[in-house]
């Protein structure tokens, strides 16, 4: 806790010294508007959100294409069984 004060000052002190500007985050500005649009137009005329089979990143060559990929749904239905039949029994349900 003692540290609190002077973590506050350093991280005020790069941010202004990296010209970082903090927001409040109530107001935005007309023109953050319409660059977020911008940046929005310019990702979908791109098409980086839709999946092409040719598309490959050898950094993440190994990373599953959802979380949920592989995940065992049939333990899960058998868990939530077992669960609401113990608590039917009033046994603990953990």
């Amino acid at each position: 806790m003692k540290a609190l004060p002077f973590s506050k000052v350093v991280l005020e002190e790069f941010d202004e010294s990296t010209g970082i500007i903090k927001r409040s985050g109530k107001h935005t500005r007309k023109s953050d508007a319409a660059d977020k649009s911008k940046i929005v137009q310019e990702l979908m005329k791109s098409k980086e959100f839709i999946p092409q089979a040719n598309r490959k990143y050898s950094v993440f060559k190994d990373i599953k294409p959802s979380l949920l990929t592989g995940f065992d749904y049939h333990s899960l239905y058998d868990w939530i069984d077992k669960h609401k039949d113990d608590i039917e029994k009033k046994r603990k349900a953990r």
